[in-house]
């Protein structure tokens, strides 16, 4: 049935170009062809390959998809989104008037991505309604409708009356597919009545479409109306191929009316027309109703004739396409085989500039690097040279330093061994004026000042004997104190054993080593004047210990009779006892004084 399926028809109106547009259209297939060979490449061949898809749209679907997807494929290469998008357009609705359904959506899916990635509405919404289209073919009705009323709000939002009459046109399609024919009908009248004033061509079209759709409906005074009504306009602009395309409808209509006669009239209109402006598909179509004429009238021979005469031409118009499609695709391959050659020719040639460049830009490499070693050669000499004079200046300034620093670790050793001696003076002047008096009290108190100063001397003997100046191995000086202390007060009626419990390589500094010492000598001193008796098991302990956080803990215990109550009360008067509390605090300890199986003496210090 030659366009009289709505389909067909509704698909021509809201597919972007009609017709009648494409057949009197300025540009000619020459003029295109010419423009493709002229084209520079680039966006320039992309709009040629565009409009060679819609020159041969609905004459050569097969060979409009061929340029569509050239198109599509340089937009790519190019990587211009609009061009990616109106390309896909256009391939979509060229795959799906060639069957490829399934081709179609994929590629009408991904142009609906790509026109969402550049953000405009007018494109997005022109992509939509191509989907809608696609949707349709495919039977997805939901998905088609959900389409088409996506881009008609925004048609109807910027008032454009051309996308909204299209996007009424699909839904009426979609309607008509379904067989709900009323709703159809509302779409294609919403869709006239939104075509602009000047497009009275796509409004033919359109009342050709209603007036199919009409006679689905069985209502022939209004399928004859609409009909009428494209004839008319067709006929005043003397397209002659849409009238031969009307007759041919009007011909259809009256075979359901069972009227052969005004049928078979209409059919040799259509027939002479085809004939007259040479349209081999208008002449196939008008054989093909007469056919349907006289088989409907039972005429047999006629019917017979006319069917030979359908068959014979378009088996022949067929033949001479695939010969007409071979010549140009053969043309076509030869012009792009021989750009192909100009340009692999332009490629060799920039390659070959590319290449002198690329020699050019490495010379000045190489020559730019070796003027940077150069200067940093230059820059490394004067460089070492400063810093060998740095070096030998830093080397003898260390020395001048070295040497004062021994200087001055001799000059404090001398005066810790000089101290040490005077301090040894005082003592033997203090043991002369011992002798020399007669008074006990006198003698007591000479005795213990001289074991003061014995303990402190013997401090400045170990820092004389240090390597560290300044520190004293503390371990080493408690030994050596309480051995002098045992010494002086050795009495073979009274054994005393003397331990000393003290890590190795404790070293303290001077203050805190000489409040200790003398700490130390004067709670040896009382424990050996006051805490033993005649027992052979007598024992005297002094211990070192290390605590956490840089603490120490020194104690001085016995296992004698211990101490009298006043003591562990810090009631006692006594001067040696203020001294030791004295010292505590100097070196801000901590005294504890307690009876332990004897006397309990312990000091918790810093070494700061």
């Amino acid at each position: 049935m030659k366009f009289n399926i709505p389909l067909y028809k509704s698909l021509l109106a809201i597919i972007f170009i009609v017709v009648s547009i494409i057949l009197h259209a300025e540009t000619s297939e020459k003029k295109l062809k010419n423009n493709l060979a002229n084209a520079k490449g680039g966006k320039d061949s992309i709009f040629v390959f565009i409009d060679l898809s819609d020159h041969y749209r609905f004459t050569r679907p097969e060979k409009g998809l061929v340029y569509a997807k050239k198109a599509l494929l340089l937009s790519q290469k190019v990587q211009d989104t609009m061009l990616m998008v109106k390309s896909a357009n256009k391939l979509a609705i060229l795959e799906k008037e060639n069957n490829d359904n399934t081709s179609a959506l994929r590629t009408i899916l991904k142009s609906l991505n790509w026109a969402k990635e550049l953000g405009k509405d007018t494109l997005i919404a022109n992509t939509q309604l191509v989907a809608g289209h696609v949707y349709s073919n495919l039977q997805k009705v939901q998905s088609a409708i959900y389409n088409y009323k996506k881009c008609l709000k925004f048609f109807k939002s910027v008032n454009d009356s051309s996308g909204i009459s299209y996007t009424y046109s699909g839904l009426g399609i979609v309607y008509y597919d379904n067989k709900k024919y009323d709703e159809a009908l509302n779409n294609y009248l919403n869709a006239e009545i939104y075509w602009a004033n000047n497009e009275t061509a796509l409004k033919a079209d359109l009342w050709n479409n209603i007036g199919a759709l009409y006679i689905e409906k069985n209502d022939f005074e209004n399928a004859r109306y609409y009909y009428n009504k494209a004839l008319s306009f067709y006929k005043s602009e003397n397209w002659l191929s849409e009238v031969s395309m009307v007759y041919y409808n009007l011909g259809e209509l009256f075979l359901k009316e069972n009227k052969a006669k005004n049928a078979k009239e209409c059919f040799n209109k259509s027939l002479s027309i085809g004939k007259k402006i040479g349209s081999d598909t208008e002449i196939i179509w008008a054989y093909h109703g007469l056919y349907l004429t006289a088989k409907k009238a039972k005429q047999v021979h006629q019917a017979l004739k006319y069917y030979e005469q359908y068959t014979h031409l378009k088996d022949s118009i067929h033949n001479i396409q695939n010969q007409e499609e071979v010549k140009e695709l053969e043309a076509l391959f030869n012009q792009e085989k021989q750009l192909k050659k100009i340009k692999d020719q332009q490629l060799k040639i920039v390659q070959s500039e590319k290449r002198v460049e690329r020699e050019k830009f490495k010379n000045l490499i190489f020559i730019a690097f070796i003027i940077f070693i150069m200067i940093l050669l230059v820059l490394g000499f004067f460089h070492f040279q400063k810093s060998k004079k740095q070096n030998k200046a830093l080397k003898e300034h260390q020395i001048i330093i070295g040497d004062a620093l021994k200087e001055k670790e001799l000059l404090l050793k001398e005066i810790h061994h000089r101290v040490k001696n005077n301090l040894q003076v005082i003592s033997s002047l203090l043991n002369l004026q011992h002798n020399a008096v007669d008074n006990e009290l006198t003698r007591y108190v000479i005795d213990e000042t001289q074991h003061r100063i014995n303990a402190i001397a013997l401090v400045h003997q170990k820092l004389y004997q240090s390597q560290n100046i300044g520190q004293i191995d503390f371990g080493s000086y408690l030994t050596e104190l309480v051995e002098q202390q045992r010494v002086i007060y050795k009495n073979e009626e009274m054994n005393v054993n003397c331990i000393v419990n003290a890590p190795t390589k404790i070293e303290l500094h001077l203050d805190i080593a000489v409040s200790l010492g003398l700490i130390v000598s004067e709670l040896i001193t009382n424990a050996f004047k006051y805490a033993f008796n005649d027992r052979k098991n007598n024992i005297l302990t002094v211990s070192l210990s290390i605590l956490e956080d840089n603490q120490y803990q020194l104690v001085i215990r016995d296992n004698g009779i211990g101490l009298p109550p006043e003591f562990e009360k810090g009631e006692t008067e006594s001067l040696g006892m203020d001294l030791v509390k004295i010292l505590t605090e100097q070196i801000d300890g901590k005294l504890n004084i307690k009876n332990d199986n004897g006397a309990y003496f312990s000091i918790t210090f810093r070494n700061s």
